[in-house]
């Protein structure tokens, strides 16, 4: 993990006794206190973003937990993120909705506003039918929580 600045500057075996023991605000501070000012110019791994997720109370099993931790990992560095109805289905169009709501929910409000682009709640519909077409029924569940939880934790 070694020299980058960000996440990946905590050590590994930092993250796995972090993993292993109930999180707390101190714990996190800890970690982050390694990091530089500027913790999410790198992008989170997977364990990193386990870390995070495993704070989430409200996910029902730790599969939803790693189902997102991909999730943020695929589309993360992606430049055209935002979903289209007319090109994106399944899985991707699912996913697509969860994070852009998250993580760009301001830019939603304004194309809804500015530019006639259906609202953020269509785009949350769309998600959360997405995901329990794909029986995917804790992620559509839970899906506003996870959509308050990435734009809490990275905005």
């Amino acid at each position: 993990m070694g020299d980058q600045a960000g996440f990946s500057s905590i050590p590994e075996k930092d993250l796995a006794i972090a993993l292993n023991e109930k999180l707390t605000a101190k714990t996190l501070d800890a970690l982050y206190a390694q990091t530089s000012e500027s913790i999410l110019w790198t992008v989170p791994s997977f364990n990193q973003l386990m870390l995070v997720f495993s704070q989430a109370s409200f996910a029902s099993s730790e599969q939803e937990q790693v189902d997102v931790a991909s999730i943020v990992l695929k589309y993360i560095r992606e430049t055209e993120i935002f979903p289209l109805v007319s090109k994106h289905e399944g899985l991707d169009l699912a996913s697509r909705c969860l994070i852009s709501l998250g993580l760009f929910k301001d830019k939603m409000v304004r194309s809804c506003n500015y530019h006639a682009a259906p609202t953020p709640e269509f785009y949350r519909n769309v998600g959360v039918s997405q995901f329990k077409i794909l029986q995917r029924y804790d992620l559509s569940r839970n899906f506003t929580r996870w959509e308050n939880f990435l734009g809490e934790f990275f905005c």
